[in-house]
């Protein structure tokens, strides 16, 4: 058999990866060996499988519980509360697509309306009063501040 790096020498080494979903199999001559710095001194092998089989997105596994990034996009659960730190990134896109940073511009119900437009105007009340401070403009952050404590007292 053929190495399948060079595909010229004869394979002397053979090296299988097993996964819970496939088997990947590597046949490898002794140069190809060690320009993949793989070491079979004193009859032990020394290898970094990293190196070897790089790690698709697809196949990356959960550390807990095992659930492959591609079994959690196929059936869109998680395994474990885990899996929500491993695959942060990946499940953000899932949820949020292209629109991450979109504010939700649907309906509200009507009990929540008002509550939701007061902690819009409080968010932007409290950056423009951080940014009038940042800027050293003094009176418009004491009208922000004042603005502020409207706010405060509407809610008590």
């Amino acid at each position: 058999m053929k190495c399948d790096i060079c595909g010229i020498r004869d394979a002397v080494m053979f090296i299988q990866e097993v996964t819970p979903t496939s088997t990947r199999e590597l046949h490898l001559c002794a140069e190809c060996a060690a320009e993949k710095h793989i070491s079979t001194e004193g009859g032990r092998l020394d290898v970094s499988l990293g190196k070897i089989f790089p790690m698709r997105p697809e196949n990356r596994l959960c550390r807990i519980c095992g659930l492959s990034l591609a079994d959690l996009r196929k059936y869109r659960r998680a395994g474990c509360p885990n899996c929500y730190k491993d695959f942060a990134s990946e499940i953000n896109a899932m949820l949020f697509g292209s629109k991450k940073n979109e504010a939700y511009k649907g309906s509200l119900p009507r009990r929540i309306a008002g509550f939701r437009s007061k902690l819009e105007d409080r968010a932007v009340l409290e950056n423009s009063l951080s940014e009038s401070v940042a800027r050293e403009d003094y009176e418009k952050a004491a009208v922000y501040r004042d603005r502020l404590r409207e706010l405060d007292r509407l809610d008590d």
